[in-house]
């Protein structure tokens, strides 16, 4: 008899808009903890840095034991390590001595999560795909999306009718959903893990030239794009003097959906066999958006590039995962692991550099960082194009 695996699927992408709001709730909540706590820009950019190294730490010791554990056991204890640390958030700043102390305590627990949550995921969903991995893999990386125009929109939302003094309610509403998805990932079909015998050694991976070139892709990718999406909000407020509510809207919350529209195109299309031609061209629109936003004086122009920029960037993370599932088809859990751990590293690295910049030379100077990420990206896809990988 056939399993039947659509309510596993369901908590795949419920996964996604979990990790959707331990990304992006914080960055929204920016200004009120640099006005409220008087944190600066530098340890805002930490708080995002720190989130990334314990996802990247978790990712590295949980990869290589997906396979022996299973994906259940990652899931599940992923989901309530986030619901925690969502609580945290909206508690310790407010009863603590040190708040500050408080956040980092917060966004530690619940980065736990979102690392044992990202390191079962992709490698469960690549398990299901069949052949169509790029498709089946933008419209998971979709849910992200909605999940990220939800974060933002509700936030914002909550924002502006209770008051920024009412914040420390968002955490504890947001929490529900990785409490229902625990609930869900405890109960639903998982299929079997790729066994040993089947698997390609991590060692073979990385000596790979192939597969580290894709490592070091989906770093500039994850920097490039988190760069935006962590600091759009402060900057379309505080650099280009929008209020909140529009700037959220046109800024984070435009780029999120733009995100989630361009995943689904690319889940629609025929014959993907081979991204690298789409990921390069779509790595020169990533370029020529980040030119837009640090150059351009005119605020409305860089803050629509800011969302178009969600559009190009979109299909980087998830088509470079595709292509690690064609390059490597016995690569199990372990490979999708390891390039989670290099694209959080840039996570990390590219908003902490953007914030220790605007420290020193103003938000849009910033942003710069991401450009740098954004222009070797495209450089790597030119070169792993022309020697087909």
């Amino acid at each position: 008899m056939k399993t039947d695996f659509k309510l596993t699927r369901i908590a795949c992408y419920l996964g996604y808009i979990t990790q959707a709001i331990v990304i992006n709730m914080a960055a929204v909540l920016f200004i009120v903890f640099h006005e409220t706590y008087e944190v600066s820009y530098n340890q805002l950019g930490f708080l995002v840095f720190l989130a990334f190294v314990v996802q990247m730490a978790v990712l590295a010791v949980g990869a290589g034991h997906v396979d022996r554990l299973g994906y259940r056991f990652f899931a599940v204890f992923g989901h309530v390590a986030v619901a925690a640390g969502l609580v945290l958030v909206g508690v310790l700043p407010s009863t603590m001595d040190a708040s500050y102390a408080g956040l980092l305590i917060a966004v530690a627990v619940y980065a736990v999560g979102g690392g044992l949550i990202e390191v079962a995921i992709s490698p469960l969903v690549n398990a299901l795909s069949g052949s169509a991995k790029s498709a089946t893999m933008n419209f998971l990386h979709s849910f992200y999306c909605w999940g990220q125009v939800l974060t933002i929109l509700g936030t914002t939302m909550f924002l502006q009718l209770a008051g920024r003094q009412m914040w420390a309610a968002i955490p504890m509403i947001w929490a529900a959903i990785p409490v229902i998805n625990t609930v869900l990932f405890a109960k639903v079909a998982l299929p079997d893990t790729l066994p040993e015998r089947e698997r390609m050694p991590v060692r073979s991976l990385f000596t790979s030239r192939t597969f580290v070139l894709i490592i070091v892709m989906i770093l500039c990718a994850g920097a490039a794009e988190t760069v935006i999406a962590q600091w759009s909000s402060l900057f379309a407020e505080e650099g280009l003097g929008y209020p909140k509510m529009v700037g959220d809207l046109l800024g984070p919350c435009l780029f999120a959906a733009l995100m989630g529209v361009s995943r689904l195109l690319q889940a629609l299309r025929k014959n993907q066999s081979r991204p690298e031609t789409t990921l390069l061209y779509y790595a020169i629109g990533c370029v020529v958006c980040y030119v837009l936003i640090v150059a351009v004086k005119q605020p409305m122009i860089a803050l629509l590039a800011c969302a178009a920029f969600g559009f190009f960037v979109a299909i980087m993370w998830p088509g470079l995962l595709a292509l690690n599932g064609l390059a490597f088809p016995s690569g199990g859990a372990a490979s999708f692991g390891i390039l989670a751990v290099f694209g959080t590293l840039g996570c990390a690295v590219g908003p902490w550099g953007a914030g220790i910049m605007a420290d020193f030379y103003g938000l849009q100077s910033g942003l710069m960082v991401g450009l740098v990420f954004a222009t070797l990206l495209a450089a790597l896809l030119a070169v792993s194009k022309r020697k087909s990988i």
